[in-house]
């Protein structure tokens, strides 16, 4: 990134609805989370911060947006790599350590009013200055604060209007030499208005009706037929864009919800080349995922710091990591410590996955080997009458217990400290007791349960052979020849639930559908003869309570 002026750490203190925070802010910030965790909440306030005028802030905010009314609703930003020209606009606000760039504090407190308690006082000034001035426009400018809601239009009036991103850019050409050539074809055209036959008629008849009903007679000469652009002023002032379509030209409101979104966030993106910090919320609206991943490369690629609010997984696996700000059921702000920055990027490349980061907006995160155990444990959730989705549990599986300690590293701890537990097989334990640093006797306290000696086998057990087998055979799993000649046995009537168990995992292509087939005819019964996973759903409900 360049070194323009950069936001480096926000804070909220004392928000209605958001935790208490402070977020570093390293180049870009994508944040992501749950719905009505207070993302939007998030560049809202930063928007009143950095971007509101004084009638705006009293507008937006009330007693309503305080925790403690007693107390300040209070949000601070820090500024770096402020230059020498644009502290200059800051004489007494920016901050100097030796040579190094100017820092700049900005921040708003909101207090309930003593006069009246509907109302609230709000300051918004500079700390360091030693005084409560409120920054003025220019100094605004200066710090070059732009914001799209999620709230925008895909509408024509939005893509094409007085104040559209796209009307920004057409202001900002400077035509040059090229603006007289372009006035001189305007009035060539005005002439040819002027002189043309039929239009001359049009004129005449308009001239005599308007003589009938005012008090003076007009005639043709007092009338001109022209376009509302004033050459001389502004050549440019109706010229919009259009879009060639099979040798046709179409309107911008003559393209789809998707495309004119794209295009809106194209036009946005350009149009704001000149500002320091551009936030987004919901950049993804209305798009699919390929048109998505193209504006996420679009934004994190950007070389002025971009802010992000995104459900989209497309969106957030252009960005690293350590951009990355995950806010929580709890609405707290989570981010990787900047110590953990190169275990976690080590991990990047291979695990950066849409899968992953759809984890992180998870309360807890339950990590499974494979396919065939997350179907297990989401039918026997449902066996149980616990809701995965309201304990806000997301079921991960690993296709791979040897991964494990690559997602860990990612969502445990060292990385965004996501609530994480789960299941294993009995040739696991240990080393995933060794990822977790315990013992593997103490697996169970922190989430994590093991199945002796894997979950086929415990379902199995639970089940019984008989039941088990007519299931497998009832959904086209298996056969009853290739039961019994697997098992060594002439009857199905001989199959134990270790003949069974051995026959499914023989093959790993076995594993998947016999778990669905298992999946139909789950009870709560067999669920609590299993003993890893009726532990992990006791888990489960116990630590969401």
């Amino acid at each position: 990134m360049g070194k323009d002026v950069k936001l480096s750490r926000f804070a909220v203190a004392n928000h209605a609805v958001l935790a208490d925070m402070s977020v570093e802010v390293r180049d870009h910030l994508c944040i992501v989370g749950a719905n009505d965790v207070g993302k939007s909440s998030v560049l809202r306030l930063l928007n009143l911060l950095l971007g509101a005028t004084v009638q705006q802030l009293y507008g937006a905010l009330s007693p309503g947006e305080l925790r403690d009314t007693d107390g300040a609703l209070v949000v601070t930003a820090d500024f770096t790599d402020i230059s020498e020209e644009e502290a200059g606009s800051f004489p007494y606000e920016a901050h100097f350590e030796g040579a190094d760039p100017a820092r700049l504090t900005i921040e708003l407190e909101v207090r309930v009013s003593e006069e009246d308690g509907k109302e609230v006082v709000i300051d918004r000034f500079f700390p360091d200055a030693g005084t409560r001035r409120s920054p003025s426009r220019d100094q605004l400018e200066v710090i070059g604060w732009r914001y799209l809601s999620a709230t925008r239009s895909t509408a024509a009036d939005f893509m094409e209007g007085k104040s559209s991103p796209l009307r920004a850019m057409l202001n900002a050409v400077d035509l040059g030499t090229g603006s007289t050539a372009l006035v001189s074809l305007m009035d060539t055209f005005h002439d040819d208005l002027e002189t043309n036959p039929a239009l001359t008629t049009l004129r005449e008849q308009i001239a005599q009706h308007l003589s009938r009903s005012l008090p003076r007679t007009i005639d043709k000469d007092a009338l001109a037929l022209r376009t509302t652009v004033d050459p001389a002023e502004d050549p440019l002032q109706d010229v919009t864009l259009f879009v060639r379509e099979d040798d046709a030209l179409k309107s911008l409101d003559q393209q789809s919800d998707g495309l004119r979104q794209l295009m809106a966030l194209t036009f946005f993106d350009l149009a704001q080349q000149r500002a320091n910090v551009v936030a987004v919320d919901e950049p993804e609206m209305h798009l699919h995922a390929n048109s998505q991943r193209t504006v996420a490369g679009l934004l994190a690629d950007s070389p002025q710091q971009r802010l992000v609010v995104t459900h989209s997984p497309y969106i957030i696996q252009k960005f690293e990591p350590k951009h990355v700000l995950v806010l929580t059921h709890d609405r707290r702000a989570k981010q990787i410590a900047a110590e953990n920055f190169t275990v976690v990027e080590k991990e990047q490349v291979a695990w950066w996955t849409p899968q992953l980061l759809e984890a992180l907006t998870a309360r807890r995160v339950l990590i499974v080997e494979g396919l065939a155990d997350r179907i297990l444990v989401e039918a026997a959730a449902a066996a149980k009458g616990i809701s995965l989705d309201r304990e806000g549990v997301t079921v991960f599986a690993l296709d791979g217990a040897d991964k494990f300690k690559h997602v860990t590293k990612i969502l445990g701890s060292a990385g965004f400290d996501i609530d994480l537990c789960g299941l294993c097989d009995e040739d696991r334990e240990a080393s995933w007791a060794g990822v977790l640093q315990t013992s593997p006797k103490k697996l169970g306290e922190s989430g994590f349960f093991v199945a002796r000696r894997d979950l086929e086998h415990e379902y199995a057990n639970a089940l019984g052979a008989a039941t088990l087998a007519a299931v497998l055979m009832a959904q086209g799993v298996a056969k009853e020849q290739g039961l019994c000649q697997a098992a060594g046995v002439t009857s199905t009537a001989d199959l134990t639930e270790q003949h069974l168990a051995d026959f499914i995992t023989g093959k790993d292509s076995r594993k998947a559908p016999a778990a669905r087939a298992v999946a139909t005819i789950l009870t709560a019964g067999h669920v609590n003869e299993s003993g890893s996973l009726s532990g992990l759903l006791d888990y489960v409900v116990k630590a969401g309570s």
